[in-house]
């Protein structure tokens, strides 16, 4: 396999903690990149998102609000 960056192992780590608690109702494509696949669960089953709800979900994944 290829090397993760601190970011993309915190992903990795938060969608499979998300996948054994059953809170997606379809989990991402495992091939999704792990931005790609982070924002698809953000946006399960909904259109909108509020900023600070956004936030929220961000905080902990390595994720910068300017990304």
């Amino acid at each position: 396999g290829r090397p993760f960056d601190i970011r993309q192992a915190v992903l990795g780590i938060n969608q499979l903690l998300e996948e054994e608690t059953g809170t997606l109702s379809d989990p991402p494509p495992a091939n999704a990149e792990p931005m790609t696949r982070q924002f698809l669960r953000l946006f399960d089953g909904r259109t909108e998102l509020p900023r600070g709800q956004m936030q929220k979900f961000l905080h902990g994944t390595g994720v910068k609000q300017t990304e």
